[in-house]
């Protein structure tokens, strides 16, 4: 019988490389280690991840700023699990959008709470578990997977858990932890499908992202 793992899916958004990549560089290639269990912001909300996300994202963002300093918590990288088989219509997707935080984060404030009703804490078991770092779009994914399977077969594992991604880069993250004080709904599209950007949402976060620069360097 082949013993099961969880399937984790390490995901750069576009072409191009950040202070992360070195950390992750040796992911280039498939690995499965054994991974300890973490401690997590969650917001789950099922519907086309480009009309929701920014709803998720920016729940999960403005808490974590409002907790980083209280917990000392470095600037930490958001990840999403999507449990539902590949073929369902967007409109059905299951995101399941997390941050990780401090074990020492207990439970929410209540203020928070009652701003992000959907908003939750909890751990995210991991055990053995398979990982790949993929740089480029989603559309260019698929062979990447594609690798990650062939090694879970050959080292005759089978996949019993969900299929996790963990953004490390996308096109506005530069601006994020210098700029990002208060809520962050409006900037979270910064973590879509980079070909599912318009130019007219481009520009606005453009324009976003020049207003809170202007706004930081007159404080």
């Amino acid at each position: 019988m082949r013993a099961k793992l969880a399937l984790i899916l390490t995901l750069i958004l576009l072409v191009g490389c950040s202070k992360k990549f070195k950390e992750y560089e040796y992911l280039l290639d498939p690995q499965i280690s054994d991974k300890a269990p973490q401690k997590m912001l969650v917001y789950e909300v099922t519907g086309n991840p480009n009309e929701v996300g920014g709803e998720a994202f920016g729940a999960l963002f403005s808490t974590f700023f409002k907790l980083k300093k209280e917990h000392g918590m470095e600037m930490a990288v958001p990840r999403a699990r999507w449990p539902k088989p590949l073929e369902t219509p967007k409109e059905e997707w299951l995101g399941i959008y997390a941050m990780p935080v401090s074990d020492s984060v207990m439970e929410l404030p209540e203020k928070i709470r009652e701003e992000y009703p959907k908003l939750r804490l909890e751990t995210w078991e991991y055990g053995m578990t398979a990982e790949i770092l993929h740089i480029g779009s989603y559309l260019s994914e698929p062979p990447t997977v594609a690798k990650l399977h062939e090694l879970i077969a050959e080292e005759g594992y089978e996949i019993s858990g969900p299929h996790e991604e963990e953004y490390l880069k996308g096109q506005f993250d530069v601006v994020v932890q210098d700029y990002f004080s208060g809520s962050v709904a409006k900037f979270a599209s910064f973590l879509t499908r980079d070909e599912d950007l318009n130019i007219d949402d481009l520009e606005e976060i453009r324009s976003m992202i020049d207003d809170q620069i202007s706004k930081k360097k007159k404080d």
